[in-house]
């Protein structure tokens, strides 16, 4: 698996800080991944986890602690390509084991490590080559493993404007949605489960504010945009002095249990 990443969050990271403070999808995935975790029985221990695409590392302490774990009951392994964003995410993550946490920029093709459980939280639209990523993490999975992807497709509000800015460039989506992830896991998994999130994201409405979010999206793609038209977006989306919207994801469960911890009323099969 390389380690390239469509998306350069070196130059974005006060911009992914912003949006990470003004958002409340972080909560509604942990909600969701709460449920689910009460309904999956540890193989064996010490457990294996695998974080792909740890970023930080403080969403994924706040997914540990869902597992209530003793240390010396949890391995940890993490996929970072951003170095700074990895040596902060094992920083972090240390005080949630008491082995070493093995980290890499990139899964290692040849791996033959078999993770208990695996996240992917909003990684998967800026891998390399999604087909290829898919069937890794699939071959590592344990066979009584789960594996919890979140993704947001083409009805999720960034999306689209990923949609009118890139059709405004002439040039298609440069980045993976949940449309794409089904397709492969159609072909490769078809037994898996998915469910809706619902969240917002709420700012003070002010043109720096407004530039923040779009950084976050865009990247380096937005100084090729007219800032007037980009910039205006938002106005569907402005009241009385904030910005607030409604939108959601979808989150994928992979498992070869015999379990159902996603609600029945939930799921879009």
């Amino acid at each position: 698996m390389t380690a390239a990443s469509k998306k350069n969050f070196a130059d974005i990271r006060e911009d992914y800080q912003f949006f990470a403070a003004h958002t409340t999808e972080f909560e509604q995935d942990l909600q969701s991944y709460r449920q689910v975790l009460s309904h999956f029985p540890i193989p064996e221990k010490p457990l294996k986890f695998l974080d792909f695409g740890c970023g930080t590392g403080v969403f994924t302490s706040r997914f540990l602690s869902l597992l209530h774990l003793p240390p010396q009951e949890l391995a940890i392994t993490l996929v970072e390509p951003d170095a700074v964003y990895r040596q902060n995410a094992v920083h972090i993550l240390s005080a949630y084991t008491a082995a070493t946490i093995t980290d890499y920029a990139h899964l290692p093709a040849e791996t033959a490590s078999q993770f208990h459980l695996i996240l992917s939280n909003h990684v998967l639209y800026y891998v390399p080559d999604l087909q290829h990523t898919v069937k890794q993490l699939l071959k590592v999975v344990h066979p009584q493993g789960m594996l919890l992807i979140a993704m947001a497709g083409r009805e999720n509000v960034i999306s689209q404007f990923w949609q009118k800015c890139f059709d405004r460039l002439g040039q298609p989506i440069p980045y993976y949605l949940a449309e794409d992830l089904t397709a492969c896991l159609d072909e490769y998994h078809p037994g898996y489960q998915r469910r809706k999130i619902n969240y917002e994201v709420n700012f003070p409405d002010t043109a720096i504010n407004r530039r923040k979010l779009l950084r976050f999206m865009l990247g380096d793609h937005l100084e090729q945009l007219p800032a007037s038209e980009v910039l205006s977006l938002f106005d569907p989306y402005a009241c009385k002095g904030q910005i607030q919207i409604k939108t959601s994801h979808e989150q994928f469960l992979l498992t070869s249990l015999d379990v159902l911890p996603m609600n029945t009323q939930d799921m879009i099969l």
